[in-house]
């Protein structure tokens, strides 16, 4: 037997490394754990191999987080967006969509005419009109 560890002790030993970092260890922390804590009997270098696996693992799942609380943002703007709508209230409306804009990074840079946002045209808005219907 070459002396390494199965796969499924050294998944072990990286999701404890994981837990460690996710309650602030730091590297040195780390190492100085698996050196008096653990009986990994396992050196300073494999101790990096296994923090460098739970930091992918760590960037992973603040990938997936990232897209799907993106997603969520989206879809309950959305849904705001047409709640506002529907009421007729043509403000929150804009600037329903206008953080939507945002959230997507839609902006396109300063405009160069002084004519009504491309969200104002869309609800037939024009520039100084109030977003109620309302006379000015």
């Amino acid at each position: 037997m070459s002396g390494r560890a199965p796969k499924a002790v050294v998944q072990r030993r990286v999701n404890v490394v994981y837990k460690l970092l996710l309650k602030g260890f730091s590297m040195q922390e780390v190492v100085q754990y698996a050196a008096e804590r653990t009986d990994w009997n396992v050196g300073e270098r494999q101790v990096f191999k296994y923090l460098a696996r739970a930091r992918q693992m760590l960037e992973a799942e603040a990938k997936t987080e990232r897209a799907e609380e993106r997603g969520k943002a989206v879809a309950r703007l959305n849904n705001l967006f047409g709640r506002a709508l529907n009421a007729n209230d043509l403000r929150q409306a804009l600037a329903v969509q206008r953080e939507i804009n945002e959230l997507l990074s839609l902006r396109d840079g300063p405009r160069e005419i002084d004519g009504p946002s491309a969200a104002e045209e869309y609800l037939g808005v024009q520039k100084g009109e109030p977003m109620d219907g309302s006379p000015p």
